[in-house]
């Protein structure tokens, strides 16, 4: 895992996290090739601060809800993929 994920992992230690993540055992299609990363927030607030955290440091993202109607590249993702199937409404706000 390279550097930047590490960082990512210090910011946020007790954010549940899996490494090679892989899009096809995530999507209903079941293809696709993996990521570095997935992260996985449980509330609005670890949502927010993460989405926060990408774009202040310009870390590619990609958000994957529930894996429906979803093409994953078999090429892979070079970013952080942000799970939300386990969130209910939201709302994210730019500060």
């Amino acid at each position: 895992m390279g550097s930047i994920y590490r960082f990512l992992l210090r910011e946020f230690p007790r954010l549940p996290y899996s490494e090679k993540f892989e899009f096809r055992a995530h999507t209903t299609v079941g293809i696709g090739g993996t990521a570095p990363i997935a992260i996985y927030p449980r509330d609005e607030d670890e949502l927010q601060a993460v989405v926060r955290f990408l774009r202040r440091e310009a870390i590619p993202n990609v958000f994957l809800g529930n894996g429906s109607n979803v093409l994953a590249s078999d090429n892979g993702f070079a970013g952080v993929v942000v799970c939300t199937a386990h969130l209910n409404a939201f709302n994210v706000t730019e500060n």
